[in-house]
C-alpha cells in the first residue's frame, strides 16, 4: 500500500517545515586536518545554515570518536537536515544500539519505516516521542499516515484529528483527514474532511 502523491507531498511539506532550511552548496575552503578544526568549521557552517558542510565536518569527528554519543547524535541530526537520509539512518541505528537514541533518531527511523511500508513499526517508534514543539504537529501527522498504511482507519483519523486543536492547522487537519479517509474508502469522512478544510481556509 502506498501513500498517494498529493498526500505524500503534504507529508513532505510538513516535515520540511519543521527542519532547517535547505543546505547550500559548500563553499571551497582550506583543507581541514585536525579534530578541533573540523569542530570549529562544522559549528560555523551550522550557524550559517550550510548544513552540507556542517554534516561533512561532523562526520569526520564521528569517524575519529565513534563512541561519543553526544557527537553521534549531533551528526545524525545534521545528516538528516542536510538530506543525507541513508547516512542519518545508519547513525540513528547506532544510537539505538547504544541505548542513546534521541528524538531525532527515533523520527528518522520512523520515516524510514514509513518509506519501507513497515507501518506498525513506525507507529511504535513515534510513540516514543513527546508532543511538544514541532512534534505536536509531526507525531500525530506521521502516526496518522502510519495507521493509514496499516489500514487502521479509526486510529488514523483519531491521530490526524488532534491537529485541529493546534491553532492555524485546521486546514491541514481537514485535508489530511480527507486524504486518509479517501485512501481507505470512507467517502463520507473524506467529504467531511474537505468541508472542514474549506471552512477553515475561509
Amino acid at each position: 500500500m502506498s501513500i498517494p502523491g498529493l498526500a505524500l507531498a503534504g507529508l513532505v511539506a510538513a516535515l520540511l517545515a519543521a527542519q532547517p532550511a535547505a543546505a547550500r552548496e559548500p563553499a571551497a575552503g582550506p583543507a581541514v586536518d585536525t579534530l578541533s578544526a573540523h569542530y570549529l568549521v562544522g559549528r560555523h557552517a551550522e550557524r550559517v545554515n550550510d548544513l552540507t558542510t556542517a554534516a561533512r565536518h561532523f562526520e569526520a569527528l564521528v569517524k575519529a570518536r565513534p563512541d561519543d554519543a553526544i557527537l553521534l547524535a549531533r551528526t545524525q541530526f545534521l545528516m538528516a537536515a542536510a538530506g543525507r537520509f541513508l547516512d542519518a539512518v545508519a547513525l540513528a541505528e547506532r544510537l539505538v544500539a547504544a541505548d542513546k537514541a534521541t528524538p531525532a533518531a527515533h523520527l528518522t527511523l520512523a520515516i524510514r519505516d514509513l518509506r519501507d511500508g513497515k507501518f506498525r513499526q513506525a507507529v511504535d517508534l513515534l510513540s516514543k516521542l513527546d508532543r511538544r514543539g514541532a512534534n505536536r504537529l509531526l507525531v500525530p501527522l506521521l502516526r496518522g499516515w502510519a495507521f493509514a498504511g496499516a489500514k487502521a482507519k479509526d486510529d488514523a483519523l483519531r491521530e490526524i484529528g488532534e491537529l485541529a486543536a493546534i491553532p492555524g492547522f485546521e486546514v491541514i487537519e481537514g485535508l489530511h483527514a480527507a486524504l486518509v479517509a479517501g485512501l481507505l474508502g470512507d467517502v463520507e469522512a473524506a467529504q467531511g474532511g474537505y468541508a472542514r478544510a474549506l471552512a477553515a481556509a475561509g
